[in-house]
């Protein structure tokens, strides 16, 4: 947090790419195109209480939202929310797309 969206961003990007699109390990290069001193990294992911309190309060309330798995994707519409649970082809999502598109016509 005390770095900024900006920084998580790119973290996370480099974190995907490397995975996903490389098929690489997310190594420490993931730190480095995200500008985070090494160090620092390193110290917060040893810290294995950093953070804790807050992720616990975090699934906690999404659990007590009916957040039982992963993605949970809501798309808000005009008249009513969609909600995808669980892991969906992609024409799932265009079709619920779809019927957003559909009732903000």
């Amino acid at each position: 947090e005390s770095l900024g969206p900006d920084t998580a961003d790119k973290l996370v990007g480099s974190l995907y790419t490397q995975y996903f699109t490389q098929q690489a390990h997310p190594s420490a290069k993931a730190t480095d195109d995200a500008g985070i001193n090494r160090a620092t990294a390193e110290a917060f992911v040893a810290d294995e209480s950093d953070g804790l309190p807050e992720t616990k309060m975090l699934i906690r309330e999404q659990a007590s939202n009916g957040v039982d798995s992963v993605p949970y994707v809501v798309v808000e519409g005009k008249r009513r929310d969609f909600t995808l649970v669980g892991a969906k082809e992609v024409a799932e999502y265009l079709k619920t797309l779809e019927a957003v598109a559909k009732e903000a016509s």
